[in-house]
Formats: structure tokens, C-alpha cells, sequence
């Protein structure tokens, strides 16, 4: 199950409810379970009981539920009284001894990215000069790059959002390459802006689209329908390991992977001060990445079933684990094929292998296709396109998602 909350453009907090199951031949199936206006204080309580409700309503088998993906809101992951804490012990007490997963969304990683590099200095000057652009600068040519990135990704939800939307796309990137253009307009607007003429902060600001252009390259690769888990853990261990790389590189004043922060740096000598920014988004990461590592035995049994470490796999699964890593004919099959096709073949003869499997297969690795969700709902509740008073948004939500 994947879990997200998001208030809408008429300020309605919306709690979206997704399922993901696997058929015997194991394929995939996601669907829109349900979504829920949500009203009061918006507790780990208040959204627990919203949710049970929903799955009861549905008659969802509790005992069927491996796992669930949500956000780090403390609503959702409070140790004592989140979502999460109480859905576990929910499926503790459907099925003795059941332990439900629970992953904390890295999706949008940019936005942990304005939270956590401490460049609000930065991201401030970038949302006032935009929106300034965007309301008297319309028809200035200099600018037509920038805005038609804008428009194309976010119309007129921009007045909406604050940073989220900045980091994401090209939009920075287009700031930085129109720096001297912006700097002159607002000038001539008498509206100077002294911060663009700045070397410490054009500095600053390069080294911002640098990072989130690493992290959008992230991002794109973690979306997607039907992503199995494991391979959202491969992408966050693999971007984890380049942190580390770029924190090395930095306290050596090596700038090759910050090729905008190199165009500006007179010296080259610049990366040293932006190693603790890179630490921090290194802590950050490994935190996120702590939900997989605790799953990563059963992630791995799953992606790589022949090279396991039959110690670090659960006892009622060694015997057919054994015979598995055994078997030449379907060693050569999982070679040819991977997974999921390969689990298509155990037919017979490896039944808790199989339901390994399955259960693996049904994670979200991440609330990505909530976040599909909120995106139609925004686009539909803007200014030309109105939602009726009081109808229902369950019927189009799920046609469109």
C-alpha cells in the first residue's frame, strides 16, 4: 500500500490510498484504493483511522498486507502514535508473527534537498525575481526560455508553491543562464536586486542547480509505474555512493561534477566550503536508505536468488533456497531471463519461494503514483477548468490515474 497527504489548491487536505497486488502469474496490478478529505488535527490517529475505514470499506484482508510506503510527516512515521506504528500492530494482530515493511518516500528528493543544504538565501531571492518576472515580464524575449520552462511544467500552479516546484525541471538551471538578463531587468524596473551581481552568492546559487540537477536526474529515474523496489534501492544505494564520491572531491577543490559551480569558481579552489552542505545531504540519504536496509535480505533473496547466503535467509525458506541455487537448468533460466519473468517458471516444487516473491513484488518502493494522483486533482481544480460544487472526485480519479 502507498500512503500520501497533500492539501490541494482549495486549501482540502487529501489522504489518497493506493494498492499493489500480484495474480499467481505474477503480474502487477496498481489502483487507486480510495481517497479521503481530511479534517481535524490530521494525527497519526486521525489518518489511521481514515485508512482502516477505507480498507474496511473495501474489504481489504489485513493479513494480506506486506508493506506500506509513506512520507517522513510525523503523522506517518511517529514511532509512538504514526500511521505506520499503528498499521503495523493492526497486521500484527490479523496474522501472529506478520511484520509489516515500511519505506519512507525518497521521491521528490530535491525537496529534502532546499530542506536540508540550508540555502534559503538563495532559494528566496530565486522565488521573489520569478514570480516578479512572471507578472511583468511576460512579453520580454530575454526571458522566453525561462518562462516557457515555467508554463510548460507548472502553468498557473506556480503562485501555488513555494520551493518544491524551483528545484525540480530545468527552472534553475534557466535562472542561472539568465542571471545577467534578470539582474538588468529588475534593475531597469527600479526593483535591483543586489544578490545577482554577488560573486558569494552567484556561487552559492551554482552550486544549488549543480546539486539539483543531480538529484532531478534521481528523481526521473525513481518515477514510474510498476518500479519494483529493489530497483529504487539500487538507484538511492548508487546515489549515495556518488555523495560520497563528490564529498571526497570537494575537499580537494575537484569541481568535475559541478560543472556550473566550476564556470564561476575564479580559482577553482571554491569546493572546500561546500563539503559540509554535501555531508549533510549525505546524512540525510542514509537515514532514507535505513527502511531498505532493513528489508535488504528479502531484496535481495529476490534479485539475487543464486548468490544468497543461505544463513542470512529466513529458515522456512533455506530447504527450497537450497534446491534453487542447485538447480543448473534454472540458473541458466534466471540468466536469461531475470526477474520477475524468472519466478514465472517455479511452477511447482518452490512454493514459499514463490510467495517471497510475491510479497516483494507487491512493495512500492515510494509514493510516486500518489504524487501522479495530486498532480491531476491540482491541474483539475485550476481556474479553467472548475470542479463542480460538491461532486465526487472519486469516479474521475480513478479513470485517470
Amino acid at each position: 500500500m502507498a500512503v500520501d497527504e497533500i492539501t490541494d489548491i482549495n486549501n482540502t487536505p487529501q489522504l489518497a490510498l493506493f494498492i499493489r497486488g500480484v495474480d499467481d502469474n505474477f503480474d502487477v496490478s496498481e489502483e487507486l484504493l480510495d481517497t479521503v478529505p481530511v479534517t481535524g488535527t490530521r494525527s497519526g490517529h486521525e489518518v489511521f483511522s481514515r485508512v482502516e475505514k477505507s480498507l474496511r470499506k473495501f474489504n481489504i484482508d489485513w493479513s494480506k498486507l506486506v508493506s506500506v510506503a509513506s512520507t517522513g510527516t510525523p503523522a506517518m512515521v511517529d514511532a509512538n502514535h504514526g500511521l505506520v506504528t499503528k498499521l503495523k500492530s493492526k497486521v500484527a494482530m490479523a496474522c501472529k508473527g506478520a511484520d509489516l515493511k515500511s519505506l519512507c518516500c525518497i521521491i521528490h528528493p530535491e525537496s529534502v534537498c532546499a530542506q536540508k543544504l540550508q540555502m534559503e538565501h538563495v532559494m528566496a531571492v530565486v522565488v521573489t525575481s520569478v514570480n516578479w518576472i512572471c507578472s511583468r515580464g511576460l512579453n520580454r524575449s530575454e526571458f522566453t526560455t525561462l518562462l516557457y520552462e515555467l508554463d510548460s511544467q507548472y502553468g498557473s500552479l506556480l503562485y501555488h508553491t513555494e520551493i518544491k516546484w524551483l528545484s525540480r525541471g530545468l527552472v534553475l538551471k534557466r535562472f542561472f543562464d539568465s542571471l545577467e538578463e534578470i539582474a538588468s531587468f529588475m534593475s531597469s524596473r527600479g526593483k535591483p536586486v543586489p544578490e545577482l551581481s554577488s560573486p558569494a552568492w552567484i556561487r552559492d546559487l551554482a552550486f544549488l542547480v549543480d546539486v539539483t540537477t543531480h538529484l532531478n536526474a534521481l528523481d526521473s529515474s525513481l518515477q514510474g509505474h510498476s518500479q519494483m523496489v529493489t530497483q529504487m534501492y539500487d538507484l538511492i544505494r548508487a546515489f549515495l555512493a556518488k555523495l560520497c564520491l563528490w564529498e571526497t572531491h570537494l575537499a580537494r577543490n575537484n569541481l568535475a561534477h559541478f560543472p556550473t559551480l566550476r564556470s564561476v569558481s575564479a580559482d577553482g579552489k571554491d569546493g572546500l566550503r561546500y563539503v559540509p552542505r554535501i555531508a549533510q545531504l549525505k546524512a540525510e540519504f542514509q537515514g532514507r536508505l535505513s527502511d531498505f536496509e532493513r528489508c535488504e535480505s528479502e531484496l535481495s533473496l529476490f534479485s539475487r536468488p543464486f548468490s544468497a547466503a543461505i544463513d542470512s535467509v529466513r529458515e522456512e525458506l533455506q530447504m527450497e533456497v537450497i534446491d534453487l541455487q542447485c538447480n543448473s537448468a534454472l540458473k541458466g533460466k534466471f540468466d536469461k531471463v531475470g526477474v520477475p519473468e524468472f519466478c514465472r517458471h517455479l511452477r511447482s516444487g518452490y512454493p514459499r519461494f514463490r510467495s517471497h516473491c510475491a510479497r516483494v513484488l507487491s512493495m512500492f518502493g515510494s509514493t510516486y503514483i500518489c504524487e501522479q494522483l495530486f498532480s491531476i486533482m491540482k491541474l483539475s481544480k485550476t481556474k479553467p477548468c472548475p470542479p463542480l460544487s460538491g461532486a465526487p472526485w472519486d469516479p474521475v480519479l480513478h479513470v485517470a490515474s
